[in-house]
């Protein structure tokens, strides 16, 4: 399975939550692959780092993408993107000419790509959080699977040891929970096995 992480621009996280899907599912027994398409290689970085390796004949190959790089070729193509920019990002991937390419595909019995779209960086104070939300329903009617990130100073700083909206995603990206819309303490925090 090919998993293409993109985003509109940079410092939104997409690097992060790329390395965090690959060791979450190799944590889980996947070969799991990497390639880091990106302009400032934070992904690879990250991976030297934490002295994770990625796998030969993988299972799941995650391609972190270069900003603003068009997300139309993966098995799974995974949006990241902050508040800030949800409405201009949104806007891009919901526009008309998105709707046209999904219309063509569905004609020639071409695969679709499942979407997720994860909004990072979410306010973690609950009224704000709430607020948030809101606006990500109204707006995220075209993704797949929908999942939101909670400002969370362990992931900013590249401590990668526990998301659990994250751990969510990865259990959905493996096919074990179908999940449309994932978020905040909505799971206990649980140490992984």
């Amino acid at each position: 399975m090919r998993i293409y992480v993109g985003g509109s621009k940079g410092g939104t996280g997409k690097s992060t939550v790329a390395v965090y899907l690959f060791k979450r599912l190799k944590e889980m027994g996947h070969r799991v692959g990497f390639r880091d398409l990106s302009q400032n290689l934070i992904g690879e970085a990250l991976m030297k780092a934490m002295k994770l390796t990625p796998d030969p004949d993988p299972e799941f190959e995650i391609y972190d993408l270069r900003s603003g790089t068009q997300l139309d070729h993966g098995d799974v193509e995974i949006l990241v993107t902050e508040f800030p920019y949800l409405s201009l990002d949104l806007e891009e991937t919901n526009s008309e000419e998105e709707r046209l390419r999904e219309e063509m595909r569905s004609q020639i019995g071409e695969t679709k790509s499942r979407r997720v779209l994860v909004v990072n960086k979410v306010s973690p104070v609950p009224e704000d959080m709430q607020e948030q939300v809101r606006k990500v329903r109204e707006l995220a009617w075209s993704f797949d699977h929908v999942v939101i990130v909670p400002f969370n100073g362990n992931l900013f700083y590249n401590n990668l040891e526990g998301e659990p909206t994250l751990d969510v995603l990865a259990e959905i990206l493996a096919g074990k929970r179908g999940d449309k819309f994932v978020y905040p303490l909505a799971e206990p925090m649980h140490r992984r096995p």
